[in-house]
């Protein structure tokens, strides 16, 4: 998920999501950059639902890791500023 512009994708290979995710959000940038578009593109939240559905997995994966202490440094985060360099 990528909340913050409001794409979402399902789907159950995590490995193939996060890819899926990378080129929505890179392209969504890109045209938004190259085309000059309104910034309002850059900051338009999705709908209250999807923040819903994020935060129940967050807890749900807060409570797993209490109980199996999992490793989650494989999971990345980046700013999506740095995917669009003017």
């Amino acid at each position: 998920m990528c909340l913050e512009l409001d794409i979402v994708k399902e789907g159950i290979d995590p490995e193939e999501l996060v890819a899926e995710m990378l080129e929505s959000v890179a392209g969504h940038v890109e045209t938004v950059c190259k085309k000059n578009l309104d910034d309002s593109l850059l900051n338009r939240a999705a709908p209250k639902k999807y923040w819903e559905a994020y935060q129940k997995f967050i807890d749900t994966q807060r409570k797993d890791e209490l109980i199996r202490k999992a490793d989650y440094s494989s999971i990345s985060v980046f700013p999506i500023a740095d995917l669009c360099s003017v």
